[in-house]
C-alpha cells in the first residue's frame, strides 16, 4: 500500500511538473467571408480574448505555428495566400505563397513539408517547403471541398470532404487508396 501511495504521488507530481500554460488561438471569420476578420488569442482557460492578428487577412481559415522560426502561418481563403506573421507580436511578415486557390486546412507533414488543402481549383492537397517553394500537387485526383487532414503511423494521409461526406485515404506517395 505504501508503494502504491508513493507511486500515485510521484505520478501526480510528474503530471503537475510537466503541465504548462498554453494559449488558444481562434480564426474569427464572421458572416461567411465578410470582414472584419481577425485572429484572437485566449488564455489557457479559454478566457480573456485579445486580438492577435488583423493585418492582411482575407477570410482566414487555418493557423499553423512554426516554433523554430517564431512564425505563424495563416491560410487566407479569399486572397489565395498563406501569410507569415511574427508568433510573438502577431505582426505581418510576408506572404509565404500565393500559389493556392481558396486554401483551407494546413498541416506540417511527417516529411516536414507544409500540406495545404485547396477548396477551389482542382481541390487537391498541395505541398510546399517551409520557405514557400511549391513541391507538388500531392493528391491526384483531388477531393471535393477538403476540410481536414491527418496521418496514420504508416504515412497515409486521410482527407475529409465537406461536400462528399467522406474520408479518402492517400498513400505516402499521394495515390488514393481504399479506406477501411
Amino acid at each position: 500500500m505504501r508503494n502504491l501511495i508513493a507511486f500515485a504521488c510521484a505520478l501526480l507530481w510528474a503530471t503537475t511538473a510537466l503541465c504548462q500554460p498554453y494559449e488558444v488561438y481562434v480564426s474569427d471569420t464572421p458572416n461567411f467571408g465578410q470582414p472584419p476578420w481577425q485572429i484572437l488569442k485566449y488564455d489557457e482557460n479559454g478566457e480573456n480574448p485579445v486580438v492577435f492578428i488583423t493585418e492582411n487577412l482575407a477570410w482566414p481559415h487555418d493557423i499553423v505555428f512554426l516554433e523554430e522560426s517564431n512564425r505563424v502561418l495563416v491560410s487566407n481563403y479569399n486572397s489565395g495566400t498563406i501569410d507569415r506573421y511574427n508568433a510573438t507580436t502577431g505582426q505581418y511578415v510576408d506572404t509565404l505563397t500565393s500559389n493556392v486557390i481558396a486554401p483551407t486546412r494546413m498541416q506540417i507533414g511527417p516529411d516536414g513539408l507544409l500540406y495545404v488543402a485547396q477548396d477551389g481549383g482542382n481541390s487537391r492537397v498541395r505541398r510546399f517547403r517551409l520557405d514557400g517553394t511549391f513541391v507538388d500537387d500531392f493528391t491526384n485526383p483531388g477531393i471535393s471541398r477538403p476540410l481536414g487532414m491527418a496521418w496514420d503511423r504508416f504515412g497515409n494521409l486521410y482527407v475529409s470532404s465537406y461536400d462528399g461526406q467522406l474520408v479518402r485515404r492517400f498513400g505516402p506517395d499521394g495515390r488514393p487508396g481504399q479506406f477501411h
